[in-house]
This record gives structure tokens, C-alpha cells and sequence, in this order.
């Protein structure tokens, strides 16, 4: 039984179109995989649905253009709510044309270019086959070069694959096919080029199999920052290849220099010779080589991909590319334009480039660089594409951000809104952040404002506890859950360090509940200071300063580790506090308090009032009460020499109690 969120249930329920049951039965299979190591799970799915491999379809746009002369126009239309929008579009080509409906423009444009070339060039539409093509098992070439011979036996060796003839087919170049067609067929060989494709896959799913499961050995919940499926560039390919002593040995044209595209096909082909020989198998067991390359991997994210990332976190959105060419076919650019699929169509234009790729690339970074606020070189604003961008996408935030279900971790680690900016007090790129939007917003933009300081008070407030919470309870004798050791527990915690650091803990809210928070936080890092230099016996140096950046303060006790002394403070403060910034040195230690600058517009000033109404919150004052009674009852019932009676040990179980339903009523 999959559990669905409310509204998704709803939707269900009703009829409506959905991707979640796809989705989760793409992760069930994931997890069967995962589990058994083995495509037999899904090779069982496809068997019990009666799954038969299809031919896949042409390219129906490159089918279309190669035989008519015109260029293709295409025109599209929009339906539907937002949240189920359909998109008609209309290819149209000497005055005839044909039209397709779908859930995305890619979608539609495919679908209504192939009803074009069936309704009007059915001769054009390659023929299907209707009989299994008959394949011969190739052989080793009889006439070869030794290097050749040494290559694809050491790779049978190392990848346990029995047959040499498919080994040799991997290391078979197209140009030395062409060039000894004879020997080819004598030996009903063919160039690696299938073999490649298929090791492609099999690579990238070697590796992400392997970085799946590193990531979930160490937490169930992945970040949302976290490339859960990362890819393959062919310089990292190319790594591998060179691990393998196989260069020498790929058949290919004399004249032919082996390039970064050779090198990245031969070792897909040896991958996919492997996966041929051994399926399964090479999950669980790999040669030396392959397992060393896939355990070093790092994955990189390209603009695309982050672009990707950060519509889905930020938007819950996805977008689509299209391509403008330009130039004669030798020396073509391309230019991509990228379309945002949310509420409205919003587009963005990258720069003319030499490939598809790098086109893509150059957009995507360029829209990454306006919303992240990268500075630009071309102008200090954004120009009327970019601003209709920014002001898209902050709505399109807006409408996904809900102050009263919050996750503030996920929301921080997503950087919603920029609320990881207040989160981490980097308060100046939070004001760029804010006045390269406030600019977009009408006159009266005072609801957004609203809203933006209801998001960041129930982020940043729940953010406090729930640090707080989780460090406090750590601290306990029994964590607040009855346990059958409970005296035991509570005499070693007395005894332990844990009783004292709830006691630095009680002492820091009660310094910053009596004054301004920055003043009561420098105040009691001083005066723990001054604590150290006593009983050292040693002159403490304290000096503070102010400018428009913070509040420092800065302490040295010669001959002593102050550092070290203050780390239990450090770990306090950091834990009910949050945002400090602490520069260490053996014998002296800064702490800066940030500054929330003057906000000179309304949405800087509702991030900025968030922060403050954050470090003012009242729950503290309830949580500090509650800690004092505790650490009170625990002293009278302790500190005495035969020990706690039942009933005082009683009280102090009962007060721990209170104070973590305390803590957890605002966690």
C-alpha cells in the first residue's frame, strides 16, 4: 500500500493524471534492485506484464526535415489550470500541418511531427521489422597486430569474460573496420560502437548503484542538496581507460591519433563486452581496475543539472530546451533557449555555441548566475528577460513555501526564499538577494513582504528549537523515556560532565533573557573566561569592538590554551544561540555576533525582522525556567552523601520529564 500526501491522494481518488504511482513504483523497483544487487526484480515485473521489446521510433523532426525542403514552423497553445496545464502544438509545413496535445511542449512538438510524417509521408517512415535479426557470435581476427592479442586477453583476464572474439570487438575501431572489410567478415566482427552504448549504460549504473548506497549507509534521509543521480563525463571515463594498459592494442586506422572520444568508447566497450559475459555479477563482482575507478568517483553537477536541481527545490518546477542554429552546416552554432514550465511560460537565452551541449550549458549557467545573484559583467540590472525570470521564479517560491508545515532543515538545506542565508547570518548576500527583487515587485508589494516574514519566523524560530531541543535531551540522565536503571543513571550523570553542560546552558539563557542577546552572549563568554583565568591564575586580556558587520569580542590569556578551556562554551552557544562566527588561536579566541544591517526596502526587512523576532523568542524564557527547576532539584537530592531517596529521585524524574515536554511542545 503506497502512502500518498493529502492532496495527491485527493487527485487519485478523482481520476486525475499523476506521476506519483509511476514514481513510486519506480523507487520499489530501485529498492528490489538495490537489495538483490540484480536486474532479476525488474526482469520479473516485465515478464508478469507480458513486456515485449518495441523498435524504437525515428527521430520524426530529423525525418521530417530530410524530406521537405521548408523549415518546419511550429506554433503552441496553452490549457488547463496551473498545476494541470496542457500545451497543443502545430507543425506546419507547405501549407499543411498537424497538431498534438500533452502534458509538456517537448511532448506535444514529438508527438505532432510524428502525426505530420504519418498522415503526409508514410514513405518516408522506415519499415519495421517483423523477424528477430539473426546475430553470429564474432571470433578473434586470424591476421592482428600482437599488441592487439595482448589488449583484449588481458581485458578477458581481468573482466572474466570467456569469449575473446567479443573482447576483440571492443577494441575494434569503425575506420579499421572499413579498411579490412575482409577479415571482418571472416571473422564476423563488427566495430565496438554497440558495445559502447550498451557499456555507457551499464557504467553509469555501476556507478550510481555504488554511490546510492554509500550515500544511504549514511543517512536514510538524503540532503536535498545530495546528486542522487549523478553523471558520467568523458574525462572521468577517460580515467578509467587509462588504468587499463589497452591503448596499443585498439585496432583503428594508422593515420588515426587516439583521442578522448576513442579512449571513452573503448572502456564503455570493455564494460559492455563484461555486462554481456557477466551480468549481474559484474554488480558483485568487479576486477580491480573497475572497482578502484568507481570507488574514487566524485560526481560533478554541470549548470544543467543544478539548474534541474534548483527548479525542483526552489519551484516544485521543471523546464524545457529548444535549440536556434545559425551558420553553415561546416562551422554551425547553436543558441539555447531555456522555457521554465510554472504558472507562466518564462524564457531565458544563453549564448551562441559550437554544439547542442555547450549551448545548453551556457543558458543554464547564465540563468543559475541571475538567480544566485552571481554579479554580472554586462549590466548592474537584469535586462526585461531576466527580470521577468527573478520575479517569476520568487513567486513561484512564494506559492510553494507554507509556514505552517515546516521542515527547517529541509528548508535550510534547500535554500528556499534564501532563508539559508539568515539561517547562517551571511546577512549581506541576503541583502543582494533582497534588493534585486524588491525592485520587481509593485508598489504595493507589502503581502509579499508578509509573507516572506511569516516563512522566515517559523523557519528560523523552529530551526532554534529544534537545535536546542536535540542538544538539551542529549544531556539528560535518561533523555526523558523510563528506563530500568533510572538511579544508576541519574548518580553517574551527577558525577559525569553532562550535568555541567546543561548548568553552561542554564547560565547562557538566563545572561541573554536579562539584556540584548548580543550583549548577554559576549557577557557570558567573558565571564567564563574570566572562570578559566582564575584558576589559572593568569591576567585575561578582553577587548571588544564594534563596527557595522558585528560585535567582537576578543580574549587572550598568555601561557594558557583558552581555545581548548572554551570549547564546552563554544558548543553551548553555538547550540542556543547559532550564527557566531569564532576565530581560534592556542591562547586566544574571537567571537563575532553578526549585525542585522539596515534593511532599506520590504523584503530585506522582512528577513531581517525575522531574524530578530528568532533570537527573541519567548520559548526560551520556558525552557530556561524549566532547566533551572531541574539542575535545583537535582543538586538537593544529589549532593547529599547517602545518596537520593525514592521519592526525591522521583521529583527529579519528573522534572526532566517537564522539561522535555517543554522542549519537544516547541520543537
Amino acid at each position: 500500500m503506497a502512502y500518498f500526501g493529502r492532496g495527491e491522494a485527493q487527485s487519485l481518488a478523482a481520476g486525475a493524471r499523476s506521476t506519483a504511482p509511476e514514481r513510486v513504483a519506480m523507487q520499489i523497483l530501485g529498492a528490489l534492485s538495490m537489495v538483490t544487487v540484480s536486474q532479476a526484480p525488474a526482469d520479473g515485473l516485465l515478464e508478469l506484464v507480458s513486456f515485449e521489446m518495441q523498435d524504437p521510433e525515428p527521430d520524426w523532426l530529423t525525418l521530417l526535415q530530410s524530406h521537405v525542403k521548408a523549415q518546419p514552423a511550429f506554433t503552441r497553445t496553452e490549457t488547463g489550470p496551473d498545476h494541470d496545464k496542457q500545451f497543443t502544438v502545430t507543425v506546419e509545413v507547405n501549407r499543411r500541418s498537424a497538431s498534438a496535445t500533452a502534458p509538456s511542449v517537448k511532448e506535444a512538438r514529438r508527438l505532432a511531427t510524428r502525426s505530420y510524417v504519418r498522415r503526409f509521408l508514410p514513405n518516408a517512415i522506415p519499415a519495421t521489422r517483423t523477424k528477430p535479426r539473426q546475430t553470429m557470435r564474432p571470433k578473434p581476427f586470424q591476421k592482428t597486430h600482437p599488441d592487439h592479442d595482448r589488449a583484449f586477453q588481458w581485458a578477458q583476464q581481468a573482466f572474466e569474460v570467456a569469449d575473446a572474439g567479443l573482447m576483440s570487438q571492443a577494441l575494434t575501431h569503425r575506420s579499421w573496420v572499413y579498411e579490412n572489410q575482409g577479415l571482418v567478415a571472416q571473422a564476423q566482427q563488427r566495430d565496438y560502437g554497440v558495445l559502447a552504448t550498451e557499456g555507457s549504460e551499464a557504467l553509469t549504473n555501476l556507478v550510481r548503484h555504488h554511490y546510492a548506497l554509500n550515500t544511504l549507509n549514511q543517512t536514510v534521509r538524503v540532503p536535498a542538496s545530495a546528486v542522487t543521480s549523478p553523471a558520467l563525463p568523458r574525462e572521468v571515463v577517460v580515467e578509467l581507460f587509462d588504468q587499463m594498459p589497452v591503448a596499443s592494442g585498439i585496432l583503428c586506422s594508422q593515420k588515426m591519433a587516439i583521442s578522448p572520444d576513442i579512449k571513452e568508447d573503448v572502456a564503455q566497450a570493455i564494460v559492455g563486452a563484461a555486462w554481456r559475459a557477466n551480468g549481474d555479477r559484474l554488480m558483485k563482482r568487479q576486477p580491480a581496475t573497475l572497482a578502484k575507478w568507481i570507488k574514487s568517483f566524485t560526481p560533478t553537477r554541470d549548470p544543467a543539472t543544478l539548474l534541474q536541481e534548483y527548479c525542483a527545490r526552489h519551484a516544485k518546477a521543471t523546464y524545457s530546451v529548444d535549440f536556434e542554429r545559425r551558420g553553415p552546416q561546416h562551422h554551425a552554432e547553436f543558441r539555447a533557449t531555456i522555457t521554465f514550465e510554472m504558472d507562466q511560460q518564462l524564457r531565458w537565452h544563453g549564448e551562441w555555441r559550437n554544439a547542442h551541449n555547450a549551448a545548453k550549458q551556457s543558458a543554464a549557467d547564465s540563468a543559475l548566475n541571475l538567480l544566485l545573484g552571481a554579479p554580472s559583467t554586462e549590466s548592474a540590472s537584469p535586462d526585461e528577460d531576466g527580470q521577468a525570470l527573478l520575479r517569476g521564479m520568487l513567486l513561484a517560491e512564494l506559492r510553494v513555501s507554507d509556514p505552517k508545515n515546516i521542515n527547517s532543515a529541509k528548508e535550510i538545506a534547500s535554500g528556499l526564499l534564501a532563508v539559508d542565508l539568515l539561517a547562517s547570518g551571511k546577512f549581506s548576500e541576503y541583502l543582494g538577494w533582497a534588493q534585486l527583487r524588491t525592485q520587481l515587485l509593485p508598489a504595493s508589494g507589502c503581502a509579499v513582504a508578509d509573507r516572506l516574514t511569516e516563512y522566515y519566523e517559523a523557519v528560523l524560530t523552529q530551526q532554534r528549537r529544534d537545535a536546542l531541543q536535540q542538544w538539551v535531551v542529549a544531556y539528560l540522565p535518561t533523555r526523558g523515556v523510563e528506563q530500568p536503571d533510572n538511579a544508576q543513571r541519574v548518580t553517574s550523570w551527577w558525577q559525569g560532565e553532562d550535568c555541567a553542560r546543561l548548568a553552561l546552558l542554564e547560565d547562557l539563557l538566563s545572561s541573554v533573557n536579562d539584556a540584548d542577546l548580543t550583549d548577554g552572549v559576549l557577557d557570558y563568554i567573558e565571564r567564563q573566561a574570566m572562570t578559566v583565568a582564575k584558576a589559572t591564575q593568569l591576567q585575561l586580556e578582553s577587548i571588544r569592538e564594534s563596527d557595522p558587520q558585528g560585535h567582537t569580542l576578543t580574549l587572550r590569556l598568555s601561557g594558557a590554551e583558552l581555545a581548548n578551556a572554551l570549547d564546552p562554551i563554544a558548543d553551548v552557544v553555538d547550540a542556543a544561540v547559532g550564527g557566531v562566527t569564532w576565530t581560534r588561536d592556542t591562547q586566544s579566541l574571537s567571537v563575532t555576533i553578526p549585525n542585522t544591517p539596515t534593511a532599506p526596502d520590504a523584503l530585506s526587512r522582512a528577513g531581517f525582522d525575522a531574524v530578530e523576532h528568532a533570537r527573541k523568542d519567548p520559548w526560551l524564557n520556558d525552557v530556561q525556567h524549566e532547566l533551572r527547576e531541574f539542575l535545583a532539584l537535582a543538586e538537593r537530592a544529589l549532593d547529599d552523601t547517602p545518596g537520593p531517596t525514592p521519592v526525591q529521585l522521583d521529583d527529579v524524574l519528573a522534572q526532566e520529564r517537564a522539561l522535555v515536554t517543554q522542549l519537544r511542545t516547541g520543537g
